[in-house]
């Protein structure tokens, strides 16, 4: 967001529902992909805009940014993807069974104490390889802070692929060559399916490489955006 000001740009982020700050309800039925996009574009609304703007998202956040560019390809400018989240079967098997099993894992995750999932997150050799110590801390706190029912929205999730070829907007997709959470294999078939799509790669980093490749991931996202 600093690199964005100091371009001119005005930057704002968001919290999905369920996530940060914003709203957790308890009643499951609002953890829905549906539902999570229609907050999302009602949020989007709210910001007034004068001119079409660019969408950076990550994961589940590319769903609601390509979606909202099929619907309303006049409002954007721009996409970055990075390691997007657009069907069920990119989930790693391990997430696959937490899918399957979502109402005992929704449970645990409100059940454990901070202090064993800080520990779980800050020991874990496998998915928070590349973290720092301070990035660790923080995604422990945003697991614990957050509504346990979000574990619920890989359960269904609409195929957006086969609605890409309606999508016209300029896209930037980043990909990880080493993600554990989603299949690296699917997203260069994915970017197939656009008709505007730039591809870059990032060696040796996992699903988050905007925190543990940073400067990386910015220089691409500025290079793109005012190429």
């Amino acid at each position: 967001m600093p690199r964005l000001t100091s371009s001119g740009y005005r930057s704002v982020a968001v919290d999905l529902l369920g996530h940060g700050d914003s709203p957790k309800p308890t009643d499951v039925r609002h953890y829905t992909i549906p539902g999570v996009y229609a907050t999302f574009e009602d949020w989007i609304w709210g910001l007034n805009l004068k001119s079409p703007l660019n969408l950076i998202s990550h994961s589940l956040g590319g769903y609601l940014s390509l979606e909202f560019s099929r619907k309303h390809p006049e409002l954007v400018n721009k996409v970055v993807l990075i390691n997007p989240f657009l069907k069920s079967d990119q989930l790693s098997p391990g997430l696959r069974l937490l899918r399957k099993t979502s109402a005992i894992s929704t449970r645990l995750l409100y059940l454990v104490p901070f202090s064993l999932l800080q520990a779980l997150v800050l020991l874990s050799p496998v998915y928070m390889k590349g973290f720092s110590p301070q990035a660790r801390q923080q995604i422990a706190i945003d697991l614990k802070r957050a509504s346990p029912q979000i574990l619920n929205l890989a359960r269904d999730v609409p195929d957006l692929t086969s609605r890409l070829l309606e999508i016209t907007t300029p896209t930037l997709l980043i990909w990880s060559d080493r993600d554990r959470t989603l299949s690296p294999s699917s997203y260069p078939a994915l970017a197939k399916r656009l008709q505007n799509v730039t591809i870059r790669r990032i060696e040796r980093s996992g699903h988050q490489p905007h925190i543990t490749h940073s400067d990386e991931v910015i220089n691409l996202v500025m290079e793109y955006l005012t190429s």
